[in-house]
């Protein structure tokens, strides 16, 4: 189990789980304004994409940040081994969504932090963690993270 906790981690940005932090610990209710319910439908599409096995369609779909952090063809086949080793959820459950006008580490402009927990094949949960970045033409998506919840 160590060696697929040591996987669990991947940063987009990198001071995620400092935003995480920040963010999410200022969530008065789960209310969630227009901006995060629309940044929300956006995240949910991207996920769908992924669930489905198509991360190059989801990558198409991320920020310009995102893509210029990772190529088309490692997301794929980072994706591809994370799916296999955890498993494809079949629901995820909506912990927050909150709006944030910057990101640390992140591209100048609004943002959405959006969190899932999600089960895995072996029975435990994971935290998901996607950052939306409003772009001229909708969300997208601009970081993804898995944390181990133990």
């Amino acid at each position: 189990a160590g060696g697929k906790r040591d996987h669990l981690m991947r940063w987009l940005p990198p001071a995620a789980a400092i935003l995480l932090t920040l963010v999410l610990g200022a969530c008065d209710s789960p209310a969630t304004t227009r901006d995060e319910q629309e940044a929300l439908a956006a995240a949910q599409r991207w996920l769908a994409l992924s669930d489905s096995g198509d991360h190059a369609a989801a990558w198409s779909l991320s920020s310009n940040l995102f893509r210029m952090a990772v190529s088309k063809e490692n997301w794929d086949t980072n994706q591809t081994r994370y799916y296999r080793m955890f498993g494809v959820p079949d629901h995820r459950d909506f912990i927050a969504a909150k709006f944030t006008p910057a990101v640390p580490r992140g591209e100048p402009g609004d943002h959405v932090v959006i969190e899932y927990r999600r089960r895995i094949k072996a029975g435990d949960t994971i935290l998901e963690v996607i950052t939306m970045k409003r772009s001229p033409d909708g969300w997208r998506t601009a970081g993804y993270l898995m944390l181990d919840e133990h």
